[in-house]
């Protein structure tokens, strides 16, 4: 009797080691986050009311590589995963007066996050799921012009939905998400699996 429990246990252990208790490490870029999209409306409600007052100074030329991301994501069973996200997005603007640039501004945003997934189809190396993630992000905007400087910032919600998202590979591949939050509604990564 204490060989077959033995027995089943040992089985039982190496099936869930083999199974779960994987550990992925992933780093990615997405466009269009809700970091960006409330940046970008930032600047066009600064121009409005830069018109409301009556001065001509405008910000222009909006730049940004993307929200960089780097996360960590522990499956204690096959399916499910719980993790934690960081990502990173700066944007840069010209402030134009007259159609001469006489300062910049720029807007550091970060964003912490837990984030949870759900895998829904997996089949060889492609894996189809659903993520989750909630956090707060912290903004700090910077203005400059003619030697001087003014800094702001704030703190609030942020939220990310992926209903569809795609990973290609065994221990290290690629990533594809679709969806609408702080990853941004397209995202594209990579990732390794230990």
């Amino acid at each position: 009797m204490k060989k077959n429990f033995l027995a089943i246990l040992l089985v039982t252990a190496t099936f869930y080691s083999s199974n779960a208790q994987q550990h992925h490490f992933s780093g990615g870029v997405g466009v269009l986050s809700t970091n960006y999209i409330a940046d970008t409306f930032f600047n066009v409600a600064k121009n409005v009311i830069s018109d409301l007052a009556g001065s001509d100074t405008k910000l222009e030329n909006q730049k940004s590589v993307g929200e960089l991301r780097l996360s960590y994501a522990y499956y204690p069973i096959e399916k499910i995963s719980v993790g934690a996200s960081a990502s990173f997005l700066q944007t840069t603007s010209d402030a134009v007066s007259g159609g001469v640039t006489t300062g910049d501004y720029s807007s550091t945003y970060l964003t912490f996050a837990a984030e949870g997934t759900y895998t829904y189809l997996s089949r060889r190396n492609i894996r189809l799921y659903g993520l989750l993630g909630a956090g707060l992000s912290n903004m700090n905007s910077k203005y400059t012009t003619g030697g001087s400087s003014e800094s702001d910032g704030t703190n609030y919600f942020n939220f990310h939905v992926s209903p569809i998202g795609v990973t290609f590979g065994k221990q290290f591949g690629g990533t594809a998400e679709i969806g609408f939050g702080y990853r941004g509604v397209f995202s594209l990564g990579v990732y390794y699996r230990l």
